[in-house]
């Protein structure tokens, strides 16, 4: 066998394994930080009330299944994706329970997935569609007037607000302003990525009696806003967290900037 043949055997074989290597290494669109809604499972297609939604996030999985909330975790390998540990709140709905199975279902099942412009499909092992979801739009920081749903009540617990009383936000170059229940309030924000920071907080010096414990809630609300180091908004609600990641102040979109 000449010396011209074996190298040109081996040049060959150089380049094949280059290309089978660059096919085997073209990896699909990363999934964390995406979020999603179910347009489809199986044959079943949601209704515009219920839905069924899917977030990613560094290896956890979480959303609404269509009644309850569920939780999980999530691997991605060559192309394959798995979802492991899916848990759930046991609430009982009148609507909704045979889609949430359905989906449910889907979810642990998947073992790949196709990522196509704003559609994610969940395959199953031989590349059956489970379920096709679109990407989520989201609401911004500024524009829309926040209402506050719920607040830290000093006690790192969750509550809602007292009967009557309502508390605002609204974000716009710099200034976040609203109602804090009684008084009006305004401060000054910076945003860098995620990370939310509030200072110089003020208000108006009005007293009210009325409903009870108003002056205590916008108390809590105004140290609340001082301590906001994290922000995070999915669909129409928006949640403020502490430097340690604990949950401040949760607000629902009210409406459109003026």
């Amino acid at each position: 066998m000449s010396r011209f043949f074996v190298n040109l055997v081996l040049v060959l074989v150089v380049i094949m394994s280059g290309a089978c290597s660059s096919t085997s290494s073209t990896a699909l669109p990363d999934l964390n930080g995406s979020s999603w809604v179910a347009v489809q499972i199986g044959d079943l297609t949601p209704p515009e009330n219920i839905q069924s939604t899917l977030y990613f996030d560094q290896g956890k999985i979480n959303g609404k299944a269509a009644c309850n909330s569920f939780f999980g975790e999530y691997t991605i390998e060559d192309g394959n994706l798995a979802m492991s540990g899916i848990g759930s709140t046991m609430m009982f709905c009148a609507e909704g329970m045979v889609q949430e199975t359905a989906f449910l279902g889907a979810l642990e099942a998947t073992a790949a997935y196709r990522l196509e412009g704003e559609r994610l499909s969940l395959l199953d092992a031989d590349g059956k569609t489970l379920a096709e979801l679109a990407k989520l739009q989201h609401a911004q920081l500024e524009g829309p007037l926040w209402q506050l749903s719920t607040l830290n009540n000093g006690q790192q617990a969750v509550s809602s607000l007292p009967a009557g009383v309502e508390i605002t936000a609204q974000f716009a170059d710099g200034r976040v302003s609203g109602s804090a229940g009684c008084n009006k309030y305004f401060a000054d924000y910076t945003v860098d990525g995620d990370q939310l920071t509030v200072s110089g907080v003020g208000s108006t010096k009005m007293f009210c009696g009325e409903p009870k414990g108003v002056m205590d809630q916008e108390a809590l609300f105004l140290q609340a806003m001082e301590k906001a180091a994290r922000f995070e908004i999915r669909e129409q609600s928006l949640t403020v967290f502490d430097v340690e990641g604990g949950v401040l102040l949760q607000f629902v979109v009210a409406g459109d900037a003026p």
